[in-house]
């Protein structure tokens, strides 16, 4: 139904973005990894996808298409809906979800927010035959995936944090410093 959105970023909060489109602010709702792409004040393009609920319209956006078509598999297996499908967009970029699922890898699956061991094994029976090349690299998709730092994340989730807030800190920080700086640096970036 609305298949882009194009128009100025007015404000990134940590699972939407509110962009001006000629005069109307919309909310879209996105995975860290899209948000982290974008700054406020500059031209975005959003790949778009319109839910219709009784509760009300909600727009789900990504900045890179392979994102799209993945959160549109998602959202066929059931027991996946949208928020979910954005928490495992947030955790595992594209060409590692399809990897995931292609390798059978429940566990990589269950590393993204909200999915269990039943769901994980449910995407891979349902998607296996689907996701070939979905997840194919784009030069627009240079970072790796937030998914991987374990330590960091159970760390600050035990100190009360969420794990999308966690989520949403990890790709500033480099992954090659120790575990007690990456904590640091993570800790001081959730506190601004």
């Amino acid at each position: 139904m609305i298949d882009f959105v194009k128009g100025t970023l007015v404000y990134k909060g940590i699972d939407y973005a509110i962009v001006d489109h000629g005069g109307i602010g919309l909310r879209i709702y996105s995975s860290v990894y899209s948000l982290e792409q974008i700054e406020d004040g500059e031209e975005v393009h959003f790949y778009t996808y319109l839910v219709m609920r009784e509760d009300g319209m909600f727009l789900f956006g990504f900045v890179h298409p392979q994102e799209m078509q993945m959160f549109e598999l998602l959202i066929t297996v059931k027991g996946v809906g949208p928020k979910v499908a954005i928490g495992v967009l947030s955790g595992l970029r594209p060409s590692t979800l399809e990897g995931a699922i292609l390798q059978n890898d429940v566990t990589m699956l269950t590393k993204a927010p909200g999915i269990g061991k039943k769901t994980a094994e449910r995407i891979i029976l349902e998607l296996k035959d689907k996701v070939q090349g979905v997840g194919s690299e784009d030069e627009d998709l240079a970072r790796e995936p937030i998914v991987g730092d374990d330590d960091v994340i159970e760390a600050l989730m035990s100190l009360g944090y969420a794990r999308h807030e966690v989520l949403g800190v990890l790709p500033a920080i480099d992954d090659k410093l120790p575990l007690e700086e990456r904590m640091k640096q993570a800790l001081k970036r959730l506190m601004q």
